[in-house]
């Protein structure tokens, strides 16, 4: 499945995230983080698999925590670091990847 609507909005939302950290970081002392989870085991998530393939929410809050303490301005959290690297390797590859639940 490709959903272009989707992924439209966020590579919107990234390319507004990385504008305003350049444009805050120069002239004050605000940080803008992005975080980019993989699926997250929550009530939202459970009729797309969450409750069986997704990340604890305790799990990814420590790797937000994490990623926020170390200034990492772009916090992947679970699976979703693998996906972006795969998906710049072989868009396609990585997207029946995705498809198949084999993230």
């Amino acid at each position: 499945m490709v959903l272009p609507t989707y992924s439209d909005a966020k590579t919107a939302l990234h390319s507004h995230s990385v504008a305003l950290r350049l444009t805050l970081s120069s002239d004050t002392n605000i940080k803008v983080f992005e975080v980019m989870p993989s699926l997250i085991n929550t009530d939202a998530t459970k009729e797309m698999g969450g409750y069986v393939h997704g990340l604890a929410p305790e799990v990814a809050a420590k790797e937000i925590y994490n990623g926020i303490s170390e200034d990492h301005f772009e916090i992947f959290v679970g699976e979703a670091g693998q996906q972006y690297d795969d998906y710049f390797e072989d868009p396609k590859a990585a997207t029946t990847k995705f498809n198949q639940g084999l993230y």
